[in-house]
């Protein structure tokens, strides 16, 4: 399910020949948003359609100079040029790192806690929710997207049971602390953005190449919407929790919701027990109405 070109570079080049190359570098795990229109699919992975594909992350190395402007400089530019000329210079990647950790390689941003597959087991589920951080930008299609994969019979994980089996519900919990957004690091930082599950805003995976925090939260809240339609047409029952969040608008989280009773908008922390109490309740009485 795994293509291997990455386009951020100015010839296609095999990602993993990268990290093979960089002292054999780990991949850890991570992939990018797939593009446009299956970023909010389940279409199952297919070679001969290149944008079905989940691309590996791999995070470029950024411009050496000017000094202090380009978070993530982890290997020498390997020659002079504009901005991008050095960013896409894909043959600089021949050799150690200058420097790797959490913060800096072609790994930074992928620190995060794996996704558990279907599981029975409430144990595993506990020790990954235990082991969580709350770090970087907040994606909610991208996770939401992941969920549905879980429940899907399709590739790439393929563990869902069949649309339509008989006395069976796929149902969705999607809860977030934050608003969807991809932030511009300003200043003279020309890629306009950190690099993410969206690659850069400049690649146009999320559909625009630029735009102010409000544009680009906008896109993404488009997205999410057009994703929870996707779901609710195969017959995914969507809650949403939105916790603790003050800003923006809970407008997309209530409509992403299968019926408005299913939206929980929690203002304190300490009432989210009650929330998924009810959910559960919620849940029980579907599973008798099925």
């Amino acid at each position: 399910a795994l293509g291997s070109q990455y386009d951020t570079f100015d010839v296609q080049t095999d990602r993993f020949t990268m990290l093979k190359q960089m002292n054999k570098l780990p991949w850890e795990g991570c992939v990018e948003v797939r593009r446009q229109p299956y970023d909010v699919q389940e279409t199952a992975p297919t070679p001969g359609t290149p944008a079905t594909m989940f691309v590996p992350f791999f995070a470029p190395d950024e411009p050496d100079t000017p000094s202090g402007v380009y978070k993530n400089t982890y290997i020498n530019d390997g020659g002079s040029g504009t901005w991008i000329q050095r960013e896409q210079n894909h043959a600089k990647y021949s050799g150690a790192p200058t420097k790797i950790d959490s913060k800096h390689g072609p790994n930074a941003g992928c620190g995060m806690q794996p996704m558990i597959r279907l599981t029975s087991s409430t144990a595993s589920i506990k020790t990954a929710i235990n082991a969580m951080t709350a770090v970087g930008e907040t994606n909610i299609p991208q996770g939401l997207v992941w969920g549905w994969h879980a429940l899907s019979p399709n590739a790439p994980l393929a563990d869902g049971a069949a649309y339509g089996t008989q006395h069976l519900r796929k149902i969705v919990i999607l809860m977030t602390d934050g608003d969807n957004t991809m932030t511009d690091p300003g200043g003279s930082n020309m890629n306009r953005s950190n690099y993410g599950g969206l690659g850069y805003i400049w690649q146009n995976i999320l559909g625009i190449t630029s735009g102010s925090a409000t544009a680009r939260r906008t896109a993404m809240d488009n997205r999410l919407t057009l994703l929870c339609s996707n779901m609710k047409a195969r017959d995914i029952v969507i809650y949403t929790v939105r916790v603790e969040v003050t800003s923006g608008s809970s407008t997309v989280l209530k409509n992403c919701a299968s019926d408005p009773d299913k939206f929980y908008d929690v203002q304190d922390v300490a009432q989210l027990t009650a929330a998924f109490d009810s959910i559960a309740g919620s849940i029980d009485n579907l599973r008798i109405s099925k």
